[in-house]
């Protein structure tokens, strides 16, 4: 894997959490979407950006967030929240490929790579910034860095 240690500077985002199984989270990308167009925001945000906290794979503990960074404060409403994810240091993956390969990569990372580092995991959420959309690149196109948090 082609990982790169980077300093992230914190992030302010609009965050829709995620209720349900794992396998639904796309339902709620299509909710914030749907919010996003419903609020006027259409073409303004800068890329989204997905939060997990927790391993998807245990029985409890995990949470996901499905987000939009925007340029400027926009205010939040219904059930999509503000919230500043915190910045430092991440290690950094570039997923290229359908986003059903993201659970693999990050299995990979957390379970291949961070072990045999030299690095620990800090206690901060994993991100998915997408760097594309289904809307802009087919699906073997779409670019997601992928990024655990490090000490």
């Amino acid at each position: 894997m082609n990982v790169e240690i980077v300093d992230l500077a914190p992030i302010r985002a609009h965050l829709l959490e995620h209720k349900g199984p794992v396998a639904s989270i796309p339902e709620t990308w299509a909710a914030l979407w749907r919010w996003h167009m419903q609020a006027g925001l259409a073409g303004q945000a800068l890329y989204p950006i997905g939060v997990s906290y927790g391993d998807p794979e245990a029985d409890c503990g995990f949470r996901y967030c499905a987000g939009l960074v925007f340029p400027e404060r926009v205010a939040a409403s219904d059930d999509v929240t503000t919230a500043d994810i915190p910045g430092g240091r991440y290690a950094s993956y570039r997923h290229v490929g359908p986003y059903g390969g993201i659970a693999a990569a990050f299995q990979k990372l957390y379970g291949e790579w961070l072990p045999t580092s030299g690095h620990e995991p800090a206690d901060r959420p994993a991100l998915e910034i997408y760097r594309n959309t289904p809307c802009d690149a087919p699906p073997e196109g779409l670019i997601t860095d992928l990024l655990v948090p490090v000490k």
